[in-house]
């Protein structure tokens, strides 16, 4: 388990500080996995990613490689300032748990399906 302080640590970190812990953990994890041995007393050794850094492909049980993952998020341009929602659209307005039921969207099988 994780303790509090150390989540509390990070948790006020910037985020380039996030991402730099982020890789670096990523980075040990695959060291470990592949100084990993075998029960025949081998080590395990994994061939090297040349998976290039935007295209995100599934691993094993589904997972993905988490330094493709961050590098194709920081690889997505910044909105521009006409793409962007300007600040303070909403205030004033009283928005109640009705407006975000009717907003929601409940598709049928049909839908689901592509019918």
């Amino acid at each position: 388990m994780v303790a509090p302080t150390l989540l509390e640590s990070v948790r006020v970190l910037p985020i380039a500080d996030k991402l730099a812990l982020i890789e670096a953990i990523s980075q040990m994890l695959q060291d470990e996995l592949q100084r990993r041995p075998y029960s025949n007393g081998h080590t395990k050794v994994q061939p090297p990613d040349t998976t290039p850094p935007n295209q995100v492909q599934p691993r094993q049980g589904g997972n993905q490689d988490i330094k493709a993952v961050i590098a194709e998020l920081l690889s997505r341009p910044d909105p521009t300032p006409e793409q962007m929602l300007p600040r303070g659209l909403l205030k004033g307005l009283s928005i109640d748990e009705e407006d975000f039921l009717a907003a929601e969207w409940h598709p049928s099988e049909k839908e689901l399906l592509g019918e």
